[in-house]
């Protein structure tokens, strides 16, 4: 029997807690190029790794759950630090469903369903125009 959990953290706080455990081994996992939710994981270098049993499949599963919970919920501010910019949450979006977004479309959407509060405040050290920064506004991050 298998038991599979889906956790979801900032990555800074998953790095940190990867570092600590060596017993662990961070995967890539990619869709095959039918989009058929079959999980091809790979290690850090790309070479690709072969899990036992029904391992692909569960992790396949969560892959499949995450992309339709982060269309329609705030699941993809959980990636996220409590601060953030737009390019940011679209960022995380485009990565998790395997596609770009337009970006005037996304951001109307997101603002449109989503409670983000600007800070004023502005991202620094860019070579392009500083991004604002935003928060979820409230108790909506649940």
């Amino acid at each position: 029997m298998s038991i599979a959990w889906l956790a979801i953290a900032p990555e800074a706080a998953f790095r940190s807690r990867m570092a600590a455990r060596h017993d662990l081994t961070l995967a890539r996992v990619q869709m095959d190029e039918n989009h058929t939710f079959r999980a091809i994981v790979t290690d850090e270098a790309g070479a690709p790794m072969r899990l036992a049993f029904d391992h692909e499949a569960i992790l396949a599963d969560a892959v499949r759950r995450l992309r339709a919970r982060i269309e329609y919920g705030p699941v993809g501010f959980a990636f996220l630090p409590k601060r953030f910019t737009l390019r940011d949450v679209q960022e995380v979006h485009e990565v998790v469903l395997g596609r770009s977004l337009a970006k005037p479309a996304f951001r109307r959407k997101l603002l449109d369903h989503h409670p983000l509060r600007a800070t004023g405040e502005h991202e620094t050290g860019h070579a392009f125009r500083p991004a604002e920064f935003y928060e979820l506004d409230g108790d909506s991050q649940s």
